[in-house]
């Protein structure tokens, strides 16, 4: 009986061992969360008022880094109220968002989800114009996104 009993014993401290055993988890990075290294800027221009052509541009994009631009907001006013606005974002390259304000408030306040990726080097830059009307306010833009590590 002694030697069942202490078969048993071992038995239970080896089923036992194994079954609090656990392994280590694997190291791992979230590289895409967007909330990880957020990206909010704003650039606004007094030099076209009397114009019918704006332009800003942001921040470059820091070398490493890739930029996912996912919301463009413009604040702006023009003399005519039923003249549409037309916005576009780019990287100075090929990649673009075009919009189309044509709401009558003053000053318009227009805000469009977008999806836009920046590289490194690369400048964002916002275009706003109008046909037979001028810029009568300061015209701006908030993008919006966030960074990838590369």
């Amino acid at each position: 009986m002694t030697l069942s009993r202490g078969l048993v014993l071992l038995v239970l401290a080896l089923a036992t061992g194994s079954a609090f055993a656990q392994p280590k988890p694997a190291l791992v990075q979230d590289r895409d969360e967007p909330g990880r290294d957020p990206f909010q800027q704003i650039s606004s221009t007094d030099d076209c008022i009397g114009e019918s052509f704006c332009s800003v541009s942001f921040t470059p994009v820091p070398e490493g880094k890739r930029l996912v631009l996912t919301q463009m907001t413009i604040e702006s006013s023009v003399a005519n109220a039923n003249v549409p606005i037309y916005v576009r974002v780019t990287n100075n390259l090929s990649a673009r968002a075009t919009f189309t304000i044509t709401n009558t408030s003053t000053p318009r306040i227009a805000t469009f989800p977008i999806m836009l990726f920046m590289s490194a080097g690369q400048t964002p830059t916002a275009n706003g114009f109008t046909f037979d009307t001028e810029f009568q306010a300061s015209f701006s833009i908030t993008l919006v996104g966030y960074y990838i590590t590369l």
